[in-house]
């Protein structure tokens, strides 16, 4: 009972922090057409890996074997055996108001101040500490670190992968005329095991946090930056002008002389289609497919 009952948001750790790995790879192929018409076709991939697992910070928790018996228990409980019909132990919160349960505390009379500490029965004058208290919730006795209330933190974990795969269909019309168009559709799909890294305190970007520590292999999914399409076009246009500038000569005469100049145009526009940063309606991450 190293902190006596309190929290430990340390994040300290004894493992060595390292740097990502990321590996790129494309293949191209390009064709030239008639009217200096070209085309293009692109295949671009990404593989990281050893990135920050955002919310892997805390070890404090309830192992998910027996918190999913517990839930099972409480939704059959509440559902049928009081009669309340599918879906109200969801809508009421039963299982966390099942966890808050006060139940006795187990090692009251270790923190039962003022004591005596012998080696036969070892015992904590810590007044501020909850563990003096007679009950505690249940979620804290189940936890995996009673010691700390609601959570002890280390290093965060760097064993977080991504992948990303694209083709990439490319049209370009070179100038003719000072006009040119340039045109690009992309289609690709990205997934990881952590889309916040160690940013997760920007925003919503917590909301992503694993849900199970203990089975982090499901947490395979569309990552936060997932775009299946994406489509760019862009128009440059250089349109020269030529007039005639008239100079007046003291003596009355006149000389003539051209200016040219001109304006450029380069209107661009695009669509994509995909996630949004920020999704601050759920929590839920989307399984990969």
């Amino acid at each position: 009972f190293a902190n006596w009952g309190y929290q430990n948001p340390n994040d300290l750790g004894t493992t060595a922090a390292r740097d990502a790995d990321i590996y790129q790879w494309n293949l191209g192929i390009q064709r030239e057409l008639p009217s200096q018409i070209v085309l293009g076709v692109d295949y671009v991939a990404n593989r990281s890996t050893h990135l920050p697992w955002s919310g892997t910070n805390n070890r404090a928790f309830i192992p998910s074997p027996l918190l999913a018996q517990i839930s099972q228990a409480v939704h059959y409980d509440s559902d049928v055996t009081q009669g309340n019909g599918i879906g109200n132990c969801d809508a009421n919160n039963c299982v966390t108001n099942f966890l808050q349960t006060l139940v006795g505390n187990p090692f009251y009379q270790m923190f039962n101040t003022p004591c005596t500490s012998t080696p036969s029965n070892p015992c904590f004058n810590e007044v501020n500490s909850n563990y003096g208290q007679s009950t505690l919730p249940l979620s804290t006795i189940l936890n995996k670190y009673p010691q700390f209330a609601s959570d002890f933190e280390g290093l965060m974990l760097e064993s977080a992968n991504s992948w990303y795969n694209a083709m990439q269909l490319r049209f370009q019309k070179r100038t003719t005329h000072h006009v040119s168009f340039e045109g690009s559709y992309t289609i690709s799909k990205e997934t990881d095991y952590s889309s916040a890294g160690r940013n997760n305190w920007v925003g919503a970007l917590g909301l992503g946090l694993p849900q199970q520590l203990d089975n982090l292999s499901a947490e395979h999914s569309i990552g936060g930056s997932d775009a299946p399409q994406r489509l760019r076009s862009h128009r440059p246009a250089h349109r020269p002008q030529t007039m005639d500038w008239r100079r007046y000569e003291p003596s009355g005469g006149c000389s003539h002389r051209r200016l040219v100049g001109g304006h450029d145009d380069h209107p661009t526009s695009g669509a994509t289609h995909g996630n949004r940063p920020e999704q601050p309606t759920s929590g839920q991450r989307q399984p990969a497919s």
